[in-house]
C-alpha cells in the first residue's frame, strides 16, 4: 500500500502536472491517496476523451470544461488544501489580480482563504487559456470575509514548478523542525526529481528570422507562447543544475525531459524521511 506522499515532503505541480499532485496527495475515506501512481495513466486514457471533446462554439475556448469540473468533483469531493497527505505546490495565475497564487498548506495559517477545496484547484491550475475556461470560485479569509479567484492554468505563472518547489521547501525549513537540515541551503540534504513533459520546440515547426521578420502580432501570438514556456523550463533547469553543482550536490538533483507533452510534476524529498 505504498504511495509516493509517504515518501516525499513536497510534491509540487502545475498545469497537468497540478492535477496529478493533487491526485497522489489527496486522501480517500480511509486517509490514504486516493490515487495510486499505476492509476494515473488509465484515468487519462478513461476521461480524456470527453475532457478534450470540443465545446462546437466558433468563440470562447476550445473545450468547455464542464467534464473535467465533473470528474474533479467526483474524485476530490468536499476535500480542502488542509487535508492533503503531505505539503504541496500547486501554481495558479489569477487574471483579475495578475498575481500567481500557490496553494500550499504552510501558508494557510497566514492566509486562510487558500484553503480551497481541491476540486477548485486542480481545475485552476488546468485551466489553459484558449483551451479551458478560467475558473472562479470564493473562499473565505479569516475575518470571515468572502475572498474571490479568478484562476487560470499555473503554467503562466510557473511552466516548471521546480524553483517554486525548492522556495516552499526552503520557507518551511524556518517554521517546521522536520525540514531544519535545510534551513541554510544545505542542499546536500535535499533531493530534487523534476519530470518535464518536453517542450513544444521538440514537435513543433521551427522558424527561421527570415519568416519571422514578416509577421506581425497575430502570427507571432502563438510562437511566442510556445517560446516562452520551452524557455522557462530549459531555463529553471540551468539555474537548478548550475546551484546544485555549485554546492556540491549534483548528485541530488535529476531533471527528466519527456515527449509527448503527457505529465509533468515536480516532487522534492527531504532526507529526514527513512522509508
Amino acid at each position: 500500500d505504498a504511495r509516493l506522499a509517504d515518501y516525499f515532503d513536497v510534491i509540487g505541480g502545475t498545469s497537468t502536472g497540478g492535477l496529478l499532485a493533487a491526485m497522489i496527495t489527496t486522501p480517500n475515506e480511509t486517509n490514504r491517496p486516493f490515487a495510486a501512481a499505476k492509476d494515473i495513466a488509465p484515468f487519462y486514457f478513461e476521461h480524456g476523451p470527453k475532457i478534450f471533446q470540443s465545446s462546437g462554439q466558433n468563440s470562447g475556448p476550445i473545450y468547455d470544461g464542464k467534464y473535467l469540473m465533473h470528474v474533479l468533483q467526483e474524485k476530490f469531493g468536499e476535500t480542502r488544501l488542509h487535508q492533503a497527505l503531505t505539503e504541496v505546490a500547486i501554481s495558479t495565475f489569477d487574471i483579475k489580480t495578475n498575481k500567481p497564487v500557490i496553494f500550499t498548506k504552510s501558508q494557510l495559517a497566514k492566509s486562510p482563504e487558500l484553503d480551497a477545496k481541491m476540486y477548485d484547484i486542480s481545475y485552476s491550475t488546468a485551466a489553459a487559456p484558449v483551451y479551458f475556461p478560467p475558473h472562479y470560485f470564493v473562499t473565505n479569509t479569516s475575518n470571515g470575509d468572502k475572498y474571490e479567484f479568478n484562476l487560470v492554468d499555473g503554467g503562466v505563472a510557473a511552466g516548471n514548478p521546480s524553483l517554486l518547489s525548492i522556495s516552499v521547501a526552503t520557507k518551511l525549513a524556518e517554521e517546521d523542525p522536520a525540514f531544519a537540515s535545510i534551513k541554510s541551503l544545505n542542499y546536500k540534504q535535499m533531493l530534487l526529481l523534476s519530470l518535464g513533459t518536453g517542450t513544444t520546440s521538440e514537435f513543433d515547426k521551427s522558424h527561421t528570422a527570415e519568416e519571422a521578420a514578416k509577421w506581425g502580432i497575430l502570427q507571432w501570438m502563438l510562437p511566442l507562447q510556445e517560446m516562452t514556456s520551452a524557455a522557462s523550463s530549459y531555463m529553471n533547469d540551468y539555474y537548478l543544475s548550475t546551484v546544485f553543482q555549485a554546492l556540491d550536490s549534483q548528485n541530488n538533483y535529476l531533471r527528466v525531459q519527456v515527449s509527448p507533452n503527457l505529465i509533468i510534476i515536480i516532487i522534492i524529498g527531504n532526507l529526514h524521511k527513512s522509508h
